[in-house]
């Protein structure tokens, strides 16, 4: 097993754990948590071309992909197939899978910026 899975396999475990504490619960979004959006074209805009703004944005949109899909198998992994929110846990988790592959699709796009040495 290599670092990457190892961390992986620690990460569900707790998270495992966690669920097993805590029942499920559906909450209405008033009640569900707030996540911090890292960056808004708003906050990009006074510094660098377009394309690194699109970049940067690209980026946080994976980093937050990343948080929601490690949920979702989290949540995948802790129930039986049989319970009822585990087909919503899938569709996330596709969800997830399909905005990763959008946003590989559009980082093609982008034009690459020479590097500064």
């Amino acid at each position: 097993m290599n670092t990457l899975q190892r961390q992986h396999a620690s990460f569900a475990g707790s998270a495992a754990a966690a669920v097993a504490r805590e029942p499920l619960a559906i909450v209405p979004e008033s009640q569900a948590p707030s996540v911090a959006h890292p960056a808004s074209a708003a906050d990009l805009a006074p510094a660098g071309s377009n394309s690194e703004q699109i970049a940067q944005i690209v980026h946080d949109f994976n980093n937050l992909l990343t948080l929601v899909l490690g949920y979702g198998e989290t949540i995948l992994m802790s129930l039986p197939e049989s319970h009822p929110v585990y087909s919503f846990a899938s569709q996330i988790c596709n969800a997830a899978k399909e905005g990763a592959r959008l946003s590989r699709d559009l980082s093609i796009l982008i034009p690459q910026s020479p590097r500064q040495t």
